[in-house]
This record gives structure tokens, C-alpha cells and sequence, in this order.
């Protein structure tokens, strides 16, 4: 072969050489650039799911403080889904309580593209037991607050502004506005004709007759109540004060009484 056409046939195998090289370089590029491609969707759709499932056990946690009804009716069964938005995409959560008086556990799942993800949760919550059984409720005030933590088995009046968080198992009537996301047993009644509430001295609680027994009332200066006070779990009834009155001076002229409080005796609110 004359050494012209050698070297062109050399020149044409480099030339292929090269063409190949180059074809298989960019196709393992290409290879490469996809299953990376996939493996960011594939993390992005897991961080996404884990976030919806960390939303779910914070709706549950909330159900559970403001509303465990809902929860106990579903009887331990996924609630769900709850969409966030459009996508379509969401949670479902349950929340069963578990071999510990007390203790509740939040299973979510959520779902996003090809990920799923599931976020648990043991938290605590103790029944509220702060029950007002009593023919009805009377208040001056310019509003008054019935919490998600009590139930008024009876009727209630307002000179001013009602809201019912909890349960009011009567009628409920304001002279300004009803309002609440919670439940009424009877009827509500804005704007209402208004109500003279009685005279009443907090100080004549400060000594009383309880039967035979003489008795003494304890005095607390607090704007909150809560379990594990001098007065929670009936300690409020002693010797000196077998009624277990007492009588609390808001520092603030509001009393909050927290979920968990085990109170026996008679609260008497000064102010």
C-alpha cells in the first residue's frame, strides 16, 4: 500500500477513535446526569414528605389539647388526609394511647412523589378536670371565657361578651356578643336584655361555720392555677379549712385555671 494511503487510513481510524471515545464519554455523562437527576427529585421528595408528616403530629398535638374529642371518636383510626395545598399532596395521623395513663402516640404519614415517610411521637396529655357543676353561671365582667378544658352543665349569663371554648350544656346569652368555636347545649342569645348581678363580698368567705366546724380560708395572690399548686389534688381541705374555700386575689385581675388541676373545695375569685 503506498504510504499516502496508509496514512490516510490511519488518519480515518483515529478519526473513529475519536468518535467513539467521545460517544461513550458523553452518553456516561448523560447516564450520570439523569440518575443524579433522579436522585435530587428522590431527596427532595423525601424532605418534602418528612416535612408533611412533622406537620401532621403538630395538628394532632394540637387536636389532642384543644379538641381530644375528635380524637376519641375516631377510636385510635387514621384521620386524613389533610391536604396543604393544591398539589393534592398532605398527611394522615393517628394518635392511640398507649400502656402509660397519660401518654398518647402520634403516628403520621405523609406522602410526596415517589417518597413515603412516617414520623411518630409520644406525648403527654392528662385530662382536664375542671367541671363546673352548677346551676348557672352570672358574670358582670365585660367578657368571660369558658376554655376547651371545662364543661357548664347548666346555663349561662353575661353582662357583656361570652365565648364558649369548652361546653356550655344550657343556654348561653350575652348582652353583646356569643361567639366560640365550642359547644352549646341549648340556645345562644346576643344582645340580651342584661342581668343584675348580686351584691357579693369576697371577704365573708374568710371565715365561715361548715356544719359544726369552724374554718379558716386559705389566700392566694396568682394570676394562674395549675397542677402541682398548694391547693391541687384536694390538698385545699385541711383541719383549719375542712370546706377547702379559697379565696385567690388576681394579680392581673384575670385567673387562669390550667388543664390537670385536680381542685376540691370552693374557689372564691376576688376581683
Amino acid at each position: 500500500m503506498p504510504p499516502k494511503s496508509r496514512q490516510s487510513g490511519a488518519a480515518m481510524v483515529l478519526v473513529m477513535i475519536v468518535i467513539a471515545t467521545a460517544t461513550i464519554t458523553g452518553m456516561s455523562y448523560l447516564a450520570g446526569a439523569t440518575v443524579s437527576l433522579a436522585a435530587m427529585s428522590g431527596y427532595a421528595d423525601s424532605v418534602r414528605a418528612r416535612q408533611l408528616a412533622e406537620s401532621g403530629v403538630q395538628h394532632a398535638m394540637c387536636l389532642l389539647r384543644e379538641n381530644p374529642d375528635m380524637l376519641r371518636t375516631a377510636d385510635g383510626a387514621a384521620l386524613g388526609p389533610f391536604p396543604v395545598d393544591d398539589t393534592g399532596e398532605g398527611y394522615t395521623f393517628s394518635v392511640a394511647p398507649t400502656a402509660t395513663a397519660g401518654n398518647f402516640e402520634i403516628i403520621s404519614t405523609a406522602v410526596s412523589g415517589r417518597s413515603t415517610q412516617t414520623v411518630s411521637a409520644i406525648v403527654r396529655h392528662t385530662e382536664s378536670i375542671a367541671h363546673v357543676a352548677i346551676h348557672a353561671i352570672l358574670s358582670g365582667g365585660p367578657a368571660s371565657i369558658i376554655p376547651a378544658s371545662m364543661k357548664v352543665s347548666g346555663p349561662m349569663h353575661v353582662n357583656g361578651s361570652a365565648f364558649v371554648l369548652g361546653e356550655v350544656t344550657g343556654d348561653v346569652s350575652a348582652t353583646s356578643l356569643v361567639g366560640g368555636s365550642g359547644v352549646i347545649g341549648g340556645e345562644s342569645h346576643s344582645s340580651a336584655d342584661p342581668v343584675t348581678v348580686p351584691t357579693f363580698n369576697p371577704d365573708d368567705y374568710d371565715s365561715y361555720i361548715y356544719g359544726d366546724l369552724q374554718g379558716e380560708a386559705v389566700q392566694i395572690t396568682v394570676n394562674l392555677i395549675a397542677a402541682g399548686h398548694s391547693i391541687d389534688a384536694g390538698d385545699a381541705v385541711t383541719t383549719a379549712n375542712p370546706a377547702g374555700v379559697v379565696v385567690a386575689k388576681p394579680i392581673n385581675l384575670s385567673l387562669w385555671l390550667r388543664e390537670g388541676l385536680d381542685f376540691r373545695g370552693t374557689l372564691v375569685v376576688h376581683g
